[in-house]
């Protein structure tokens, strides 16, 4: 297939509940072209295309190729199972002719655009977020693309190193109260699309998971951590009853030798506990039964992707790229600034923290 230009997207398909601007359809892309048009010009003569939910596009024109309304229930549906075909054929239509650039696409769309022969690379944010910048996790379903990718991939040793530096700053830290043997529950936002069981096509919750809550309830004692952006208990009050409550720093609470698991339905902070020694508990598996080929081996790559020499490797199985494109160091905290958040990053890398 011709390659003729570059579509930067992401989930198009992601609705916007009482914020229309700040929609992830919207916002998330255009944050996403901001930051990788300066790059892939310095390598390329393409043009370089955003495909978000802007005009001419809107989400009811989508929806409906679908036979759907737009609502969170709806792009829960839509998600991670095969698009109805007239929308398939409309995604596959805006991408052709294209290599797709995504960030974080719905596997449904991926898929299509896998069926079609569409080349593209798709990044997530990687659970990892306690290193000198967060790292953004690169997969693709061109074997060629995901070599190249490799020669970026973080290493193993700066986790570790980086894990082990926030343990030991918080070996002067007032110490927090947390019962031996501890298990920590992380919980997430409803409307996240970490909380779409691929299997169900359909969001889950707490209320899904009350077997397992009691099982790890009767396992020893619990200390419940809410997300800032979710403050209503709801099911999970029912079935924990009186038990510690905590908001302290999470990457203080990991390094806590008292603790021993963390326990969540799907969140990335699971994974990061793993990094900090800890066993790691999923209710969810996000991946499961999805069959796009690459999906569930993304490499994690720090600040190298808003260089130039990043994109000439990258897109070279695809292209011919400019060889000599520039190389910029990767900047601490880039990807902290560019987002204004740092999921509590701030507060444990402070010189003092008290």
């Amino acid at each position: 297939m011709a390659i003729d230009r570059i579509v930067l997207t992401g989930d198009i398909l992601r609705p916007w509940p009482g914020n229309r601007p700040g929609s992830e359809s919207r916002r998330r892309i255009r944050w996403f072209d901001d930051l990788l048009t300066p790059p892939l010009a310095e390598v390329t003569d393409l043009p370089v295309h955003r495909l978000a939910c802007e005009a001419p596009l809107d989400l009811e024109t989508l929806y409906g190729a679908a036979g759907l309304e737009p609502s969170i229930e709806s792009w829960a549906q839509l998600y991670a199972g095969g698009l109805p075909a007239p929308l398939r054929d409309r995604v596959v239509a805006l991408c052709r002719d294209s290599v797709v650039i995504g960030i974080e696409l719905p596997p449904s769309m991926a898929q299509a655009l896998f069926d079609a022969g569409i080349p593209f690379i798709d990044a997530l944010v990687d659970p990892l977020r306690f290193l000198s910048d967060i790292p953004l996790g690169w997969r693709s379903t061109v074997p060629e693309i995901t070599e190249a990718l490799e020669s970026f991939r973080l290493s193993g040793f700066e986790v570790r190193r980086r894990a082990a530096h926030i343990r030991a700053k918080c070996r002067w830290m007032p110490p927090l109260e947390i019962p031996d043997h501890a298990t920590l529950l992380l919980d997430q936002v409803p409307q996240d699309a970490a909380l779409i069981d691929p299997t169900r096509r359909a969001r889950v919750g707490w209320g899904d998971y009350l077997d397992r809550l009691a099982v790890l309830k009767a396992e020893g004692p619990i200390i419940w951590r809410p997300h800032p952006h979710n403050p209503a208990a709801g099911a999970i009050s029912e079935v924990l009853g009186p038990t510690t409550r905590s908001t302290a720093n999470i990457y203080q609470l990991l390094s806590d030798d008292r603790l021993d698991r963390v326990a969540a339905i799907s969140s990335g902070g699971v994974i990061e506990a793993r990094a900090f020694g800890k066993v790691g508990i999923h209710f969810m598996d996000r991946s499961a039964g999805i069959a796009v080929p690459g999906w569930n081996a993304s490499v994690p790559v720090v600040g190298d992707w808003l260089s130039p020499h990043f994109w000439s490797r990258v897109l070279g199985p695809l292209f011919e790229t400019r060889r000599d494109a520039p190389r910029l160091p990767p900047e601490p905290n880039a990807l902290r600034k560019s987002i204004n958040c740092d999921w509590g990053f701030g507060w444990i890398d402070q010189v003092t923290a008290t």
